[in-house]
């Protein structure tokens, strides 16, 4: 009887001891591979058009162009993007008459140890109810604590008009938001089956601002209702957290941009220098040159830099609605420079971005503009409707440099197209423009 194990089937049966052998070589193989470095990474794949280029146009040894002229923006801290908020002129004594209302537990929950150091996201929840409880509380006290409504009455108005710089800072002025814009961030996959964390990423985004366009719309404090689920939100933060598309998205375009630039230089050097095709006819050098393009570029680097660049240009439609929501969020907000009280004002240094002047044409599209039409009557007459929250001045600088960056990629894109054309028309392998 033979020793062997066997894997059995209908018809057949295979003696496990001759499966072994392959397998076991082909596992050696694979760890081998990927020990030796020979498994290819996105970095390698960015590399090998423009390596095979300098190769084609014997130009190995040109030195490349600094990549620090187009680095990814610095990002803001989660202190200099949080807005600070004022505090209620209530006395703490004062709301524990509130215990015969529901704002009794949201301002216990809110002055427990975990309250005081909740992240910005549950600091919205709190307020939300608040909010959304507090006009029923203020009626249920007007008639035996009129003073103590009164102040309640004020409270709530102060809150309702922080509405959205509450919002500003639940999705901008925490840890998901840090880890969405990391400049630390790995590259876009080279293939697109691993794309997935992008569709996230702009779902939690209209979801943020679909959000931020209710609450701007409810510009009655007696009458605001903010509806929405708790955990939903904090699944679409977490989304954020996890995708870290912006990171991505900004980290691969810098390096598409210097090797797009690294390449045209090239291209440049033996136009001028060396011609590639000195009789104007085609020679075998310029046939290796086009097959470079075919090959690498045009089937390989042109789509991955379309899905960036089309990732870079839903992110930034969306991050340009982010800072229209947040200059509606300026209003009703505490003048602290001229002496009114603050509750835990974060709002560090702010960087005078301004409004831009070109490249920025996405930021007028859509209709998000109609929300500082809905609100932008509001006033609060302890604020400066014209003053400048530095969490927006630090917003708009990033969002300006944002903008820079993809203008300076497609740039370097059209370059190297143009330093392409006119290699391939010197050698006749492309009609004259």
């Amino acid at each position: 009887m033979s020793n062997h194990h066997t894997l059995s089937g209908r018809d057949s049966q295979v003696p496990l001891a001759r499966l072994k052998a392959p397998f076991f070589h082909a596992l050696a193989v694979s760890v081998w591979l990927l020990l030796s470095g020979c498994v290819s990474t996105t970095e390698d794949q960015l590399d090998e058009y423009p390596e095979r280029m300098a190769r084609a146009l014997s130009l190995e040894d040109q030195a490349a162009g600094p990549t620090s002229e187009y680095a990814v923006p610095e990002r803001p801290s989660a202190r200099a993007l949080r807005i600070g908020l004022a505090a209620p002129d209530i006395d703490l004594l004062d709301f524990l008459s509130l215990n015969q209302c529901r704002l009794g537990a949201v301002v216990a929950q809110g002055n427990s140890v975990l309250g005081k150091v909740a992240a910005p996201s549950q600091v919205l929840h709190q307020q939300r109810d608040f909010i959304n409880w507090g006009p029923e509380c203020v009626e249920q006290l007007r008639e035996d604590k009129p003073e103590l409504a009164q102040a309640l009455a004020s409270a709530l108005q102060l809150k309702h008009q922080q509405r959205l710089a509450l919002w500003w800072n639940a999705w901008l002025g925490g840890e998901e938001w840090q880890a969405l814009t990391a400049r630390s961030a790995p590259l876009l996959d080279w293939q697109q089956d691993n794309d997935g964390h992008i569709s996230a990423t702009l779902a939690a985004l209209d979801y943020a601002l679909a959000l931020g366009e209710r609450m701007a719309a409810e510009t009655d404090w007696k009458t605001a209702h903010i509806e929405y689920d708790a955990d939903v939100f904090e699944q679409q933060l977490q989304s954020l957290l996890l995708g870290e598309s912006i990171g991505r998205w900004a980290r691969t375009q810098q390096q598409l941009t210097h090797r797009l630039n690294r390449v045209a230089d090239l291209l440049e050097y033996r136009l001028t220098q060396r011609p590639l095709c000195p009789t104007g006819r085609k020679t075998p050098d310029a046939d290796i040159v086009q097959n470079v393009l075919h090959k690498f570029y045009l089937t390989g680097l042109q789509p991955y830099m379309s899905r960036n660049d089309r990732l870079g240009g839903a992110l930034l439609q969306r991050l340009d609605a982010i800072e229209r929501l947040l200059q509606v969020s300026t209003i009703g907000l505490t003048d602290v420079a001229n002496g009114a009280n603050s509750d835990a004002i974060e709002s560090g240094e702010g960087r005078n971005g301004g409004e831009d002047g070109g490249g920025r044409e996405a930021r007028e599209d859509g209709d998000q503009t109609t929300v500082a039409a809905v609100v932008g009557q509001e006033a609060w007459p302890a604020a400066r409707q014209d003053a400048r929250q530095a969490a927006l001045q630090t917003y708009q600088h990033w969002l300006q440099a944002l903008h820079l960056n993809r203008e300076a990629f497609q740039a370097a894109s059209q370059r190297h197209v143009a330093m392409m054309s006119k290699t391939l028309q010197s050698c006749g392998l492309m009609p004259a423009s």
